[in-house]
């Protein structure tokens, strides 16, 4: 068994690294009889003091627990810890008859028993956006994330009714991770097939990866503090009155599910655009022949995740 973990950990060794010398120390533990192995990294991920990471100190067999389902769980841990941000980690499965066991197993070592669906953002850079509204002890809460709630704008519209202080994290692909915070509401007008109008609201930009090497605040001018909201049976419409989108932030920086014409079939089709003069420096993206950049991949992008927090003071 020891000649077969050798093997296994030099073949599968570059694809377990964690990026940590010591994370990258393979842990096994006796399962039934048989050997289950994991990352250090996997262990700390899912917190050392855990029933699974205290699981591994311990010189025994395990006999409480079928090696089928300790290998299930130990690699859901693993892939929980691997997953990229904003991104969903299905919970294992068994056959129907097992269904109801690996769940109570998951539960009994420290695991949810249903789907991951990873922020996007990490805590530290959380913070550093927490930091760039002034909001001293803001409590986060998370109102609508597409992967979870679905992309269907009244679903979005539903879930931040009635909220202020909106912090909207986007993603476009594997590399771009950006938003804006709306220091008020996203306020539905009275008649569903209309919009609210533009309206002053204190906004900002963001971009945490992509263009920027690290979180950066992108202050934008007067002008562009306005925010405009259709209603769900409705759209917002460009200069020339065409139909196009359901929401703009930003005088019209940032628009969620527009088509040409519009509203798309739902909020992930989005365009986002900022004028050069406003992109603070170290800038690593596109600029167009219009002179704007962008803080997504291109300007007209399909939205693979978003997020709108609350940010409400901590009382």
């Amino acid at each position: 068994a020891e000649l077969e973990l050798t093997k296994f950990h030099a073949v599968m060794g570059p694809f377990l690294k964690s990026g940590g010398g010591g994370a990258d120390e393979i842990k096994s533990v006796r399962v039934m009889g048989k050997r289950v192995s994991t990352t250090e990294a996997t262990l700390a991920f899912i917190g050392r003091d855990k029933p699974l990471g205290t699981a591994f100190d311990r010189s025994m067999t395990l006999s409480c627990i079928s090696t089928a389902h300790f290998s299930k769980i130990v690699d859901f841990a693993r892939r929980q810890r691997i997953a990229p941000r904003g991104s969903r980690v299905r919970a294992p499965t068994a056959p129907p008859s097992n269904q109801h066991q690996l769940q109570v197993d998951l539960q009994m070592y420290g695991l949810q028993t249903a789907d991951i669906y990873t922020p996007l953002m990490l805590p530290h850079e959380m913070q550093a956006v927490i930091e760039m509204t002034g909001k001293e002890n803001a409590k986060t809460e998370l109102l609508f994330k597409s992967s979870r709630d679905g992309k269907t704008y009244p679903t979005m519209l539903s879930s931040v009714k009635g909220k202020s202080g909106l912090l909207v994290a986007m993603q476009d692909g594997h590399t771009h991770r950006f938003g804006a915070f709306i220091d008020g509401e996203l306020t539905p007008p009275d008649d569903p097939t209309q919009s609210t109008g533009p309206c002053d609201v204190s906004v900002f930009f963001y971009a945490l990866s992509g263009p920027y090497n690290a979180p950066t605040k992108i202050d934008l001018p007067k002008e562009y503090q306005l925010v405009d909201v259709a209603g769900t049976q409705g759209a917002l419409k460009d200069d020339n009155h065409v139909p196009r989108a359901n929401v703009w932030i930003a005088g019209g920086c940032l628009w969620l599910g527009i088509a040409r014409p519009g509203p798309a079939a739902d909020l992930s089709s989005c365009c986002q655009w900022i004028d050069k003069e406003h992109l603070p420096a170290g800038y690593r993206g596109r600029i167009n022949w219009q002179g704007s950049g962008t803080l997504a991949q291109s300007w007209d992008f399909e939205c693979t995740e978003m997020e709108v927090w609350q940010l409400g003071q901590d009382r």
